[in-house]
């Protein structure tokens, strides 16, 4: 049996809390939804992993608003989001609903700003410490789509495709990440790009998410 919103809500604010930085007023957004609140989930998953199996070490930075960012559109101060801290690599930041400015602008050769067509919106997005605003293609670290859903379709699989697409090109690199979710990728700029799902039939996808650097991953909302 999984969790009403407010419990969920509940659980989250427990856990944000165990997270340096993360004690006092809650980082929720007040009117989130259920699959905001697994975004959030899926974000503390992420942490998880990256600080047990790559020693990335996680605190919280409060914005201005005080709250994480619940509406796709750059990366801005006044959002909280969480610092990611290496002993040997470069500080990572990792920031919600934050929309990127696709590779196609870039391939095109457009030296103007981009039109709304050439944004798209992430989920989850890690990207290097101190970048601000639509981070372009090349500046994603590991990018995250969350589908707090109990039927994963075929044609969610589909939009990760487009993702990867917009984010890089089909050819051997290697990620910034030794362990977790992976080291090699077929994909340059060598980004990560996670699809978690709450419905275990994601997984079904992995095949030609191993061609393309996506890993689809099951983790069930509590």
């Amino acid at each position: 049996m999984t969790l009403d919103e407010k419990a969920f809500r509940r659980k989250l604010n427990g856990l944000l809390r165990t997270i340096p930085g993360g004690g006092g007023r809650s980082v929720i957004p007040p009117r989130a939804l259920k699959g905001k609140l697994y975004e959030i989930w899926v974000a503390i998953e992420i942490m998880d992993q990256l600080h047990k199996l790559e020693g990335y070490v996680p605190t919280m930075r409060r914005g201005t608003r005080l709250v994480l960012r619940n509406k796709g559109g750059g990366i801005s101060m006044a959002y909280t989001s969480f610092k990611l801290t290496h002993p040997t690599e470069t500080d990572l930041e990792l920031w919600t609903d934050i929309e990127f400015v696709a590779m196609s602008h870039t391939q095109l050769g457009y030296n103007y700003p981009p039109a709304p067509a050439f944004y798209h919106e992430l989920d989850l997005v890690i990207v290097e410490a101190g970048t601000t605003g639509r981070p372009r293609h090349d500046e994603i670290v590991l990018a995250v789509e969350c589908k707090n859903t109990s039927t994963f379709e075929k044609r969610m699989a589909r939009e990760a495709l487009g993702l990867r697409r917009e984010l890089s090109l089909l050819v051997a690199a290697s990620t910034r990440f030794q362990q977790w979710p992976y080291h090699d990728v077929h994909a340059e700029p060598a980004s990560a790009l996670l699809v978690y799902a709450d419905d275990p039939a994601v997984t079904n996808f992995n095949g030609p998410g191993l061609l393309y650097g996506i890993h689809f991953a099951h983790l069930a909302a509590p």
